[in-house]
C-alpha cells in the first residue's frame, strides 16, 4: 500500500509536469501579449498628450542687436551651458554670436540670437516663457505650430521666480490646459515638449523624480519639479504635461556638468505659474507680501538648543524694526513652524508663503518662544527692494579680554547701536585661534546682542550671562553682521 501510494503520488506529478509544459508556451504568449497591450497603451498616451499640447506650444527668438545688452542671456535661451556640443552645430552653423558665425558687412557685430519655447495660456495671445529667454531682448519673435512667424511684446517679467509673459496678434490660437501640480507624486510619467537646439517641437518623456524642491540658486522664490524627462537648451519656457496634456510645469533648468541633459530637470510648478502669469497680465508686475524678519535655518546644533528637531520651523534671527513683525509681537529667537496652518520647514518655504500673500493680508504664524507654542497675527505690506536690502554699515573693531570663548569683546557705542537699529551689545575686537569662537565663524566686528536670550551690554554684563547658562549646555549668541542678525551655537 505504502508503494502504491507513492507511485501514485509520482504519476499525478509527473502528469502535473506534462500538462504544465504542455501550457507553459500559451502562459507565455499571454504574458507577451499582456506587456504590448500596455506598451502600446503607455505610448498611447504619450502620443496623445503630444498631440493636445502641440498647438499650444512656439518656438521664441530673442534678438539682442549691437551694442549688446548687458542684461541678455548671451545666446541660448535655455539652461547655462558654455556652448552648444559638436555634435548640434550643423543645425544651425551660422547663428550669430556662435563660433565661426559670420559678421556683417565692414566689419561690424551681428545681432546675438537666443532661442527658448513658449506656451500659449489665451486664445488672445498671451504666451508664458521664462524671464531669462526674453531678457534683454530689442526684439521677439514667435515661430506658431503652423510655421507662421509673428512679433511679440513683453507683458511683463518677474525675475523672482523666472517667468515672464509675452503677446502676440494672431489668429486661431489654442490655449493650453494647465493642471494641478499639488496633487502630482513621485513616480508620475510626464512628458516635455519644446525647441531644443534649434529642432521645434521636440517630445521627450520621463517622471516626476521629486517635488518641492528649493535651494537650488536659480530664482529667489522655488519650488521646482525634478524630472528626469530630457531637457536641454532651448527647452526652456516650455510645458512639463502629464498623460492628459495638462501643463503642470514650465521647464526652466537643468543640472548639467557638459551643457546637455543629465536626467536633472527642473520646472517651476503650474500653482505658481498660474499666480505669476495673473499678476503680470493685470498689472504687468508681480505684487507680494512682506514681514521684515531675517530667518535662520536650524541645524542639529540650533535646533537643539531650542529642545526641537532641525526640521520643526525656521528660526526668527532678527525681527526688523518699524515692521509687521514687529508691531505682530513677533521677537528674535522665535521658531515659526506654522503660518496659516502651512508648515514652514524651510526659510525657502517660509519666504515662498509670505510671498505669495498680498499686502494688507492677515497671516496667523504659529511659533514656539522658550518651549511654549503661542500664535501671532501680522498684517502684511508690499515687499520692495528697498525693504529686502536695508542693511547696515560694517563695523570697527574693539578689544577686552574674555578669554574663556576664545574672544575679546567691548561694548558697542551709543552711534554704532543706533546706525545698526540694535539697543545694546558687544563688539568682538579679537578672536583666538583653535577657539570655540573661530570654529563657529565667529569674527572680529561681530556683535554680541544675547546670549541665550539674555541681553548683553557689556563684559560683564556677557560673563554673567555665560555663567548662568548651566555647563553641559551650549550657548546661544545672537550676533549681528553686516546687519544681518543671526545665532551661532557654542560648545564650552
Amino acid at each position: 500500500m505504502p508503494s502504491f501510494i507513492r507511485l501514485s503520488s509520482r504519476t499525478a506529478m509527473f502528469g502535473l509536469a506534462l500538462s504544465l509544459a504542455a501550457t507553459a508556451p500559451v502562459l507565455a504568449a499571454t504574458r507577451d501579449e499582456a506587456d504590448q497591450k500596455h506598451a502600446r497603451a503607455l505610448s498611447n498616451a504619450f502620443r496623445t498628450a503630444a498631440r493636445k499640447l502641440d498647438p499650444s506650444v512656439v518656438s521664441i527668438v530673442s534678438i539682442d542687436k549691437p551694442p549688446y545688452s548687458a542684461d541678455s542671456n548671451g545666446g541660448q535661451g535655455g539652461p547655462q551651458m558654455p556652448e552648444i556640443p559638436e555634435e548640434f552645430r550643423r543645425f544651425f552653423p551660422n547663428m550669430p554670436g556662435m563660433p565661426n558665425a559670420p559678421q556683417q558687412r565692414g566689419g561690424r557685430m551681428p545681432p546675438r540670437m537666443g532661442e527658448g519655447t513658449g506656451v500659449i495660456v489665451d486664445k488672445t495671445g498671451v504666451i508664458v516663457t521664462n524671464n531669462h529667454v526674453i531678457r534683454g531682448a530689442d526684439e521677439l519673435k514667435v515661430v506658431l505650430h503652423d510655421g507662421r512667424e509673428v512679433a511679440a511684446t513683453v507683458i511683463g517679467a518677474d525675475r523672482d521666480t523666472d517667468l515672464a509673459v509675452i503677446q502676440v496678434e494672431a489668429t486661431d490660437l489654442v490655449a493650453a490646459s494647465f493642471g494641478d501640480s499639488e496633487s502630482l507624486e513621485v513616480g508620475d510619467w510626464v512628458v516635455a515638449i519644446g525647441c531644443p537646439f534649434g529642432l521645434d517641437h521636440t517630445v521627450t518623456a520621463g517622471i516626476i523624480s521629486a517635488k518641492g524642491r528649493d535651494r537650488v540658486g536659480l530664482a529667489t522664490f522655488e519650488n521646482y519639479i525634478q524630472t528626469d524627462a530630457a531637457i536641454n537648451p532651448g527647452n526652456s519656457g516650455g510645458p512639463l504635461a502629464d498623460l492628459e496634456g495638462n501643463v503642470i510645469g514650465i521647464n526652466t533648468a537643468i543640472s548639467s556638468r557638459n551643457g546637455g541633459n543629465d536626467g536633472v530637470g527642473f520646472a517651476i510648478p503650474s500653482s505658481m505659474v498660474k499666480e505669476i502669469v495673473g499678476q503680470l497680465r493685470d498689472g504687468g508686475r508681480v505684487v507680494r507680501g512682506y514681514l521684515g524678519v531675517q530667518l535662520q535655518e536650524m541645524d542639529a546644533e540650533t535646533a537643539s538648543s531650542f529642545d526641537i528637531k532641525p526640521s520643526d520651523g525656521v528660526l526668527i534671527a532678527r525681527v526688523q524694526p518699524d515692521t509687521p513683525a514687529q508691531k505682530a509681537g513677533l521677537q528674535d529667537g522665535d521658531i515659526v513652524v506654522k503660518i496659516d496652518g502651512k508648515p514652514t520647514p524651510s526659510t525657502a518655504a517660509f519666504m515662498r508663503i509670505i510671498a505669495s500673500r498680498r499686502p494688507d493680508a492677515e497671516v496667523n504664524l504659529e511659533i514656539i518662544r522658550e518651549g511654549e507654542r503661542m500664535t501671532k497675527q501680522a498684517t502684511l505690506i508690499e515687499r520692495t527692494t528697498e525693504r529686502v536690502n536695508a542693511g547696515a554699515p560694517a563695523l570697527p573693531q574693539r578689544s577686552e579680554e574674555l578669554a574663556r570663548l576664545g574672544l575679546t569683546v567691548e561694548q558697542a557705542d551709543a552711534d554704532m547701536l543706533k546706525s545698526m537699529n540694535l539697543e545694546q551689545g558687544v563688539v568682538i575686537a579679537s578672536i583666538k585661534d583653535d577657539s570655540p569662537a573661530a570654529e563657529r565663524g565667529l569674527q572680529a566686528g561681530d556683535v554680541i546682542t544675547k546670549v541665550n536670550g539674555r541681553d548683553v551690554r557689556d563684559a560683564d554684563s556677557m560673563r554673567d550671562a555665560v555663567s548662568a547658562v548651566p555647563e553641559g549646555r551650549p550657548l546661544r549668541l545672537t550676533v549681528v553682521r553686516d546687519g544681518e542678525q543671526r545665532f551661532v551655537i557654542l560648545r564650552r
